[in-house]
């Protein structure tokens, strides 16, 4: 192989086994990259290799090309190193219909003794900007990374070189500039989503980069040679000893990384987010036909608390709203055992006689797990051997410890209990996962991050094979809310619940930023009116028939209402909140929300996001606007937040619209609105309104 066309991209090879990316088919001189390979490694605590050799490539000093073939869906490359009688497969996929390669990397030691790998790759992606002016020169490159807290979710940020401390100071060959993102421990996206996105406005180009793992990972961005610096690099990596990595290989043994998924567009981030999404698309698991709609009673109401009459009266609000799954989320069971509390809780009409009420009003019952974690008291009552995760012999989280999820009779009791609340005719599970194990396990031995990586791999393989034999189960992904959101665990789940946050004024710019790494059909988003906050939850009577005044009258005119369905209208619309209480024309706003959502959500699986501002940081206080596009028709479903500017306008012209009309709220005024096809603008007359909008061609 040479030069090989994929899609909009030619793969250019050279004598040694390197590959690059270019948008062009003649190839820029690729001297510049001889005696480079496509991958990182680090053996036996030498990390300090990366300062010798050639440039960013640690084993460049030790490595030899064996051979490139061809391989029914792409090619491979191998290389052996002598030093360690070690062989290094690079496997790479070319996605068909998309720009998209997907790549793994092998390691075997084909040696007699035993050897440490110290830091793998899954990736390294060379020849960013070759032939074009130097990085440093100008604002030639913005790099875009994700930026993830508990209740901030989604937060993009958006830096020049310069702005990322990546600049030369010589131009000697082993002068080494970096940018590093990354997540370790069961927490994946816990500070960071594993994306990274690199816009080339010299060339018109995007190039994209992820890691599908949904353990420790790192994305690292490389400047070599100082001022020499022919192109950019970077690396995807599955762990290194920063992320608590040592994995021993014995002899004949071979280990293989997780996946990274990278390619290159032309156009600039929306152009890359809308490759990315549709490689997910094609490699998850399959949606709805249609997004369904969901309430939960967890956000803003019963607050893992539940008692009969909470959740009756919210089953019935559900119900007449129009929603179609029911969700009794925390607080229906003993943690870890899954058996479900008796009177205490449920009173006489019991656990099963209320799963058996919200079918009776139509509804689809739905329950929260944590397959996880458990309690000492289960643990014991169990007597599981193998039933806890260890670290160096200690419980691993001792205050709410770990199951192991490798554990064959782990597997038969979770199955157990997940049977008897399908056969009671539960069809939805919230599965959650609050707090991370970090550094890991080290029960069979391994490494840490090692265990940590194949414990969640057994707790993903576990929801596969209960989604097999259960038909009909839907499985949502959480993690103290998008806590654990990268594809290779939301490829197992029908939807992932998009944060925690509680407060629906801060939830736009997480939605906005959030889109940009998450599916829209597979988003859950929160939308919580008349919220009972949860501080007020223990002040409140069991019957619960007043909520604060102060709630009451903020909810009198519907705004909180709109702003609140709009949010979750740009996703999978996920209802919680007190909507029991709600007056008559705030159940006409939720009633029409979800009217107008059935109306459209069916393009849901093929829509693709619009950017049309610039991330919003949660902290802005102005205005936010983002839309779905409907591939088939080219309409755009436009979701406008005004937060406290009150007048805003937007400019649309290079879109294309001709019309535009407001689909949702019809029932309210405050805002006034005109389009000329070339801006729309906006006053509002309150802060915090919010509408939805269809423009078409």
């Amino acid at each position: 192989m040479d030069t090989r066309k994929h899609n909009d991209l030619y793969v250019h090879s050279g004598s040694c086994g390197h590959f690059y990316l270019s948008a062009k088919e003649t190839p820029a001189d690729k001297d510049f990259i001889y005696g480079h390979i496509n991958t990182n490694l680090t053996i036996d605590s030498n990390y300090e290799a990366e300062y010798k050799g050639h440039d960013i490539m640690p084993t460049a000093d030790f490595f030899e090309f064996v051979k490139t073939e061809e391989t029914p869906d792409g090619f491979a490359t191998e290389y052996t190193i002598p030093k360690w009688d070690a062989n290094i497969r690079e496997n790479v996929t070319l996605v068909p219909g998309m720009n998209v390669l997907v790549q793994n990397t092998t390691y075997t030691n084909n040696s007699q003794k035993d050897f440490e790998l110290s830091g793998v790759a899954s990736a390294q992606v060379l020849g960013i900007g070759i032939g074009g002016s130097q990085y440093f020169e100008s604002d030639r490159f913005t790099v875009h990374y994700c930026r993830s807290t508990w209740c901030c979710e989604g937060q993009w940020q958006s830096k020049s070189m310069a702005d990322l401390d990546i600049f030369p100071g010589s131009g000697r060959t082993w002068e080494i500039s970096k940018f590093h993102v990354g997540d370790n421990g069961s927490f994946s996206t816990q500070e960071y989503y594993p994306i990274m996105i690199i816009e080339d406005k010299e060339e018109g180009t995007a190039w994209f980069f992820e890691s599908e793992t949904p353990g420790s990972w790192f994305i690292e961005l490389q400047a070599c040679s100082g001022w020499l610096c022919p192109f950019l690099c970077v690396t995807v990596g599955g762990a290194n000893e920063r992320e608590g990595f040592r994995h021993n290989l014995k002899p004949g043994e071979s280990y293989t990384t997780q996946n990274a998924f990278y390619g290159m567009v032309k156009g600039g981030f929306t152009e890359a987010v809308n490759q990315l999404l549709k490689y997910k698309r094609a490699t998850s698991l399959k949606n709805f036909d249609a997004p369904a709609v969901c309430y939960n009673d967890f956000l803003n109401a019963n607050w893992a608390a539940p008692s009969t009459p909470r959740i009756l009266e919210l089953v019935d609000a559900a119900a007449e709203a129009g929603c179609e799954y029911f969700v009794i989320d925390a607080g229906w069971s003993e943690m870890g055992s899954w058996v479900p509390f008796g009177k205490e809780v449920f009173g006489e009409m019991g656990f099963e006689g209320v799963i058996q009420y919200i079918k009776d009003k139509g509804l689809i019952p739905g329950v929260w797990f944590e397959f996880e974690h458990t309690t000492f008291d289960v643990a014991n009552r169990l007597g599981i051997d193998d039933y806890l995760l260890t670290r160096h012999g200690k419980v691993v989280c001792d205050h709410r410890p770990k199951v192991n999820m490798r554990s064959e009779a782990t597997r038969k009791y979770l199955k157990e209990r997940v049977k008897y609340v399908y056969d009671l005719g539960v069809r939805f599970i919230k599965n959650d996962h609050n707090n991370s194990e970090k550094m890991g396990s080290t029960y069979y031995g391994e490494c840490p991050s090692e265990g940590t990586l194949q414990n969640v791999l057994a707790a993903a393989s576990f929801l596969d094979e209960i989604q097999a034999e259960f038909p009909g189960l839907v499985i949502e992904n959480c993690c103290a809310g998008g806590g654990r959101a990268t594809h290779g665990m939301l490829k197992h789940c029908y939807l992932q619940s998009y944060s925690d946050q509680e407060n629906y004024r801060l939830a736009p710019s997480i939605v906005v930023g959030l889109s940009a790494c998450i599916p829209p059909e597979k988003m859950g988003i929160w939308s919580s009116p008349y919220p009972l906050l949860c501080h007020l939850l223990p002040d409140v009577p069991e019957t619960e028939k007043v909520l604060p005044q102060e709630i009451i009258d903020r909810a009198k005119d519907g705004e909180e209402t709109a702003y609140n369905m709009v949010t979750s209208m740009m996703g999978l619309m996920y209802l919680a909140g007190k909507i029991c209480h709600a007056d008559d024309l705030n159940k006409s706003l939720i009633r029409d929300a979800i009217a107008v959502y059935k109306s459209y959500r069916h393009i849901m699986n093929t829509a693709e996001p619009v950017f049309l501002l610039p991330m919003r940081h949660i902290t802005d206080k102005t205005y936010n606007a983002y839309g779905l596009k409907d591939p088939a028709t080219g309409d755009l479903l436009l979701a406008v937040w005004n937060l406290e500017t009150g007048k805003f306008t937007l400019d649309l012209e290079k879109y294309g619209y001709k019309t535009a009309e407001l689909l949702y709220p019809s029932a309210l005024g405050g805002v006034k609105w005109k389009f000329n096809g070339k801006q729309m603008q906006f006053t509002f007359a309150k802060d915090y309104s919010a509408r939805l909008f269809r423009l078409k061609k």
